[in-house]
């Protein structure tokens, strides 16, 4: 059977959608036929869009896969896997999903989600021959991060006087990778970000400024643990145990990261033997 993913236009700023996008293009590479719902894609990878005529004959031939943002089956798939990129109904869509979906997670913090618990699927979106560290170089200052999700937050003084990441800047991967590998520390006014990750690949330990004690108690069980990765405290004392702690395990982050990332052809293999049972 073949797959239709339901996706927005190609963004490179955004993880979910590079997920999504990339997903399709592993698939293919598996020797599946996929397509992405969008004419505008990655050039790079192998996202074809498709004719009406094949949405239509997917929708009850093969399968479809609804990112959690999108709310209902607005296809009327015969067959419906739901990806679980956040947390159901944080970005929109719905909370809870209709029985005869599939449902897998992309990341442990949302594993709770998935009725099974095991049926996770982490597409490894991040460019890793770009994002590394490559010495001890010099490093000074800080920079953070607010996003959308992050704007109803106060600001903290740890991050008065930081360069502040936007979605437009830095423009680019390795101009975002080259700053990291400057500063000695990055906030994240957002809880879930691949910038967290990101950073700490260029040895640079991320500080998460608003978490909710489930998610803290998740990041315990993704990729990496929790190297190079600090929780902010308005306690002084606190916050600078927790960044030392982070400082002195960031360099341990790179060899977890890629013993983690090495599990998603078996992933993928299971995706696609529980998808096609369907």
């Amino acid at each position: 059977m073949d797959y239709l993913i339901h996706a927005p236009a190609y963004k490179r700023t955004s993880g979910g959608v590079r997920a999504l996008h990339k997903l399709c293009h592993c698939l293919n590479q598996a020797g599946q036929v996929a397509y992405v719902s969008t004419s505008a894609t990655n050039p790079s990878w192998d996202t074809p869009h498709p004719e009406q005529g094949v949405v239509n004959n997917i929708a009850v031939n093969g399968i479809v896969v609804y990112p959690e943002v999108v709310r209902g089956n607005p296809w009327n798939a015969k067959r419906v896997v739901r990806y679980i990129l956040n947390r159901p109904g944080l970005l929109g869509g719905d909370k809870e999903y209709d029985s005869a979906e599939t449902l897998f997670s992309y990341s442990v913090l949302w594993q709770r989600f998935v009725p099974s618990g095991t049926r996770m699927l982490i597409v490894p979106v991040i460019e890793t021959n770009i994002f590394n560290c490559t010495g001890d170089e010099g490093r000074s200052g800080g920079a953070f991060w607010v996003g959308a999700k992050g704007r109803s937050l106060p600001r903290i003084s740890e991050t008065e006087g930081l360069v502040e990441i936007t979605s437009s800047w830095p423009d680019s991967w390795e101009a975002m990778a080259d700053l990291f590998r400057s500063v000695e520390v990055f906030y994240s006014y957002t809880n879930y970000t691949g910038l967290l990750t990101e950073a700490r690949l260029c040895g640079c330990p991320a500080v998460v400024v608003a978490v909710e004690d489930y998610v803290r108690e998740d990041y315990c069980k993704g990729i990496g643990d929790t190297a190079g990765l600090a929780f902010w405290n308005k306690d002084p004392g606190i916050l600078a145990a927790n960044l030392r702690k982070a400082k002195e395990t960031v360099n341990d982050f790179q060899e977890l990261f890629r013993e983690g990332m090495s599990k998603f052809d078996t992933q993928l293999e299971k995706f696609i033997e529980i998808t096609q049972e369907l």
